[in-house]
Order: structure tokens, then C-alpha cells, then sequence
């Protein structure tokens, strides 16, 4: 009796990278294989394909020079590098240094009749007015 390998179809974490070292038939290293797995419902197939497209990169970077920082490998492309400068564009504003909890105890005494909701960060401009 031995193990195979089942596809279902579903995903059993959101995203999983797996990998196997390979040998040949003299039973030398011959490689590593990846899989990838994810979920459909939280990930786009471009998105994984970028996501494993970095890790090819930064794999291949730290092979070919091993005493390399992971840190100093660039794992963008140019494009990409550029949409993401350009989606980094927007207003700024002075905020005061004040740390999360001071922040939050701030917000807590402006609004206190409010209850508190996650919001998503983006380069459109803030809301104006209070509430």
C-alpha cells in the first residue's frame, strides 16, 4: 500500500506553497518541484501567478548568489514597480506622532457613540466632515 496524492478541488488553507525535493533514478538530487494551492473565493489566478512569479524570483536570485540578502533581491518587474509607485500617489498630510493606542483612545473620546469598523486604506482623497 502506498500514498497518492488526492485533488478535491478545494483548497485547504487560503494560500499553501508546498515542496518536494526530486531525485533521479541513481537517486541524486535532481531539483525541487513547487505546488501551489489556493483558494478561488480570496485569490485571483493573476494575483497567485504574480505571487509565484516573486518567489521564482527570489528563489533564483538567492541560488545564484547564496550570500545575498533576501531583502536586497528585487522581486518586481519594472511595470510592476511602476503600478505600484503610481498607486502610492496622493495627498499627504501631517499626522501627529502619536502611537495606535493613543490614537485610538483619541478617536474613542471624539466619537464616543460610534462603534469601531475596520476600514481599507486607498489614495482617495479622506472623507471630509466628521462621523
Amino acid at each position: 500500500m502506498s500514498g497518492q496524492p488526492v485533488h478535491t478541488g478545494i483548497s485547504k488553507f487560503d494560500l499553501t506553497f508546498s515542496f518536494t525535493e526530486m531525485q533521479d533514478a541513481a537517486g541524486a538530487a535532481a531539483g525541487i518541484e513547487g505546488h501551489l494551492e489556493y483558494s478561488t473565493e480570496l485569490f485571483e489566478a493573476d494575483t497567485v501567478r504574480a505571487l509565484s512569479d516573486r518567489l521564482s524570483r527570489l528563489l533564483t536570485a538567492v541560488v545564484a548568489d547564496p550570500d545575498q540578502r533576501a531583502h536586497g533581491v528585487e522581486l518586481f518587474t519594472a511595470e510592476e514597480r511602476a503600478r505600484v509607485i503610481a498607486a502610492g500617489c496622493g495627498r499627504s498630510r501631517q499626522v501627529p506622532p502619536l502611537t495606535v493606542p493613543e490614537l485610538f483612545s483619541a478617536q474613542a473620546q471624539w466619537s464616543p457613540t460610534r462603534t469601531s469598523e475596520p476600514t481599507v486604506s486607498s489614495c482617495s482623497p479622506p472623507r471630509s466632515g466628521r462621523g
